[in-house]
């Protein structure tokens, strides 16, 4: 009664002949990888540096074996790994501790860090606001945003909203130039390689803000829809998405967005049907001058205007009329008012000459009118 005995096995010595194999080699930072083996591994090849090789090549200053972990290995490297880049380890040849020996082992790792993002960076690119009757996607509202910039951007956290609320994006990279659709959790499945939104905004058909934040809060891009975008009306009835024609329009008013072409009625994922990297190259006109009483007057340009050159061009009217000041609602915004010292004449014609002034391309323009 002293002594208990279990898991008892009587027979043949059971010797272990199978050879270690390499399970997985993970990035701990930018100078540490871990490999991880099938079983715990030992012999003098396992802390030599040459050993190991990296494609693309990447030295080795040394190889440390995990203190309670007999079968994890810790690679410290010379050289810092590159973001976004693939790798493939090689190992020459290990041994388990019973001295079966494996050859050319190899796995595969990406290294990847979330990078900063700014305004500019991230912008939307399509949108499915109505997605009824169905031409050919889904029925399904979504929301695509393309990188940019070279950056490697981690979504997870981030924010999808509009006038009503914010939705947030549950995890996901995305890559330099790469397109991502953002959707319902729900409906991933319907659109591959999507990225979930945990309380998906429900998108107003005729008007609404589709508002794009970082996981600070930090608004990186927002737009202000109408249906009058479509430019069609009958793709204005639903089933086709709104995309944007040119990525690199700096002021990306409703000028810069059409209903999608595509047979489908979209492009969910890939560059948009009505795609053009065109530049514009006319230059503003004004489109309205508009008396305000008492003292202000409302003008409307062609486009949207750079809002530094509208500050500080000059302006001059006649009969005269001296500036109290001039308010522009966002960076390019294709209205300012402008508020008057003096009140206006009622039934005096006046004539207003207001530049040199730039749209948001930088055509410049000295405009004039009544």
């Amino acid at each position: 009664n002293k002594f208990y005995y279990d898991d008892i096995y009587i027979g043949d010595e059971i010797i272990d002949t199978q050879a270690p194999g390499l399970v997985s080699a993970t990035p701990i930072s930018n100078s540490q990888v871990d490999l991880l083996f099938s079983e715990p591994i030992g012999g003098a090849s396992m802390l030599q540096t040459t050993n190991y090789a990296f494609n693309p090549a990447v030295p080795l200053s040394g190889v440390v074996p995990d203190g309670s972990n007999g079968a994890l290995l810790h690679l410290t490297l010379s050289n810092s790994l590159t973001n976004g880049q693939n790798y493939q380890v090689t190992v020459s040849t290990i041994e388990d501790i019973f001295g079966n020996t494996a050859s050319n082992l190899t796995a595969n790792f990406t290294y990847l860090v979330g990078e900063t993002a700014v305004k500019g960076d991230l912008i939307i690119s399509e949108i499915m606001v109505d997605p009824s009757p169905v031409i050919g996607l889904p029925e399904l509202e979504f929301v695509e945003i393309h990188n940019k910039s070279s950056k490697y951007i981690d979504l997870t956290g981030w924010k999808l909203g509009d006038q009503s609320g914010d939705g947030t994006i549950t995890s996901g990279f995305i890559h330099p130039g790469e397109y991502k659709i953002l959707c319902a959790t729900a409906n991933i499945p319907e659109f591959p390689g999507s990225y979930g939104v945990s309380s998906f905004p429900s998108y107003n058909n005729s008007s609404d803000d589709v508002v794009l934040k970082d996981n600070s809060g930090v608004v990186i891009d927002k737009i202000s829809y109408t249906d009058n975008w479509y430019q069609d009306a009958v793709k204005k009835a639903g089933g086709y998405t709104l995309e944007l024609i040119n990525p690199n329009d700096p002021c990306s008013d409703a000028s810069n967005w059409l209903a999608s072409t595509s047979v489908t009625g979209g492009t969910p994922g890939v560059q948009n049907s009505v795609h053009s990297i065109t530049p514009d190259t006319q230059i503003p006109h004004l489109l309205s001058l508009i008396a305000l009483s008492p003292n202000s007057l409302e003008v409307n340009f062609s486009e949207g205007m750079d809002s530094v050159s509208l500050v500080n061009a000059a302006l001059s009217t006649n009969p005269n009329l001296t500036v109290q000041s001039i308010y522009i609602a966002s960076t390019f915004s294709n209205q300012a008012l402008i508020t008057f010292n003096e009140n206006l004449a009622l039934s005096q014609v006046y004539h207003l000459s207001y530049g040199p002034v730039n749209d948001c391309w930088m055509n410049t323009a000295i405009l004039s009118g009544n």
